[in-house]
């Protein structure tokens, strides 16, 4: 019974972390930090082991986010931006796109990037 109560939990969890923003790619768990003081890319192995965060700093509330095989992209919601980062967390560039209109999700897929306006 306990198993199976902590199963439900697990994947209630997960089910929050990947409405929230949160996305699996390559051996890691990646998360967005937009209620925290400061706002911030996470990321820890896919059972939740050696979480780091904030892994990467952002200059604005990253909502969207979407990992690569070689960046990292999130949209900055308030500043109308889509940034990226290189996955270990070098070469950040906040205004990769910019003029966007409240972007708040992000997706990449051959060559071309595609994000959502809210605004």
């Amino acid at each position: 019974m306990r198993a199976g109560r902590l199963i439900r939990r697990a994947i209630l969890a997960l089910v929050v972390l990947l409405a929230a923003g949160a996305t699996a790619h390559a051996g890691s768990l990646w998360w967005t930090n937009i209620v925290a003081a400061t706002h911030s890319i996470g990321k820890s192995g896919l059972d939740g082991s050696s979480p780091v965060s904030p892994f990467i700093l952002t200059s604005g509330d990253p909502y969207g986010l979407y990992v690569a095989s070689d960046y990292v992209y999130w949209s900055n919601y308030d500043a109308g931006t889509i940034a990226r980062s290189a996955l270990d967390g070098s070469k950040r560039t906040d205004a990769f796109i910019s003029g966007a209109s409240g972007p708040a999700d992000v997706f990449v897929d051959d060559g071309f990037i595609y994000w959502a306006n809210s605004g």
